[in-house]
């Protein structure tokens, strides 16, 4: 349904959207949630596993898990790195 004014003529206005900060601090929670996921599948890399946290929690993005593979030296997976040779 449109709103209509009285004329009879729609009534055209700007769309809202809901945008997050880009830059949210990790928790800790959030930190535990990517480490469990992280322990659990060795192999997958940041994609991998931020697609596997989505199923259950959207409040993490995927630069949190970066950020988060980035601080334990683990920039991609092994199998990733093992083609790119």
């Amino acid at each position: 349904m449109v709103p209509n004014d009285e004329s009879g003529r729609r009534i055209n206005r700007p769309v809202r959207r809901n945008r997050k900060t880009i830059n949210q601090p990790v928790t800790d929670a959030k930190r535990q949630a990517i480490l469990r996921v992280m322990d659990q599948y060795r192999r997958f890399g940041p994609k991998q596993v931020h697609a596997e946290l989505r199923r259950t929690r959207h409040d993490i993005t995927l630069a949190m898990v970066r950020a988060v593979f980035e601080q334990l030296g683990r920039s991609e997976s092994r199998i990733a790195r093992i083609f790119r040779r």
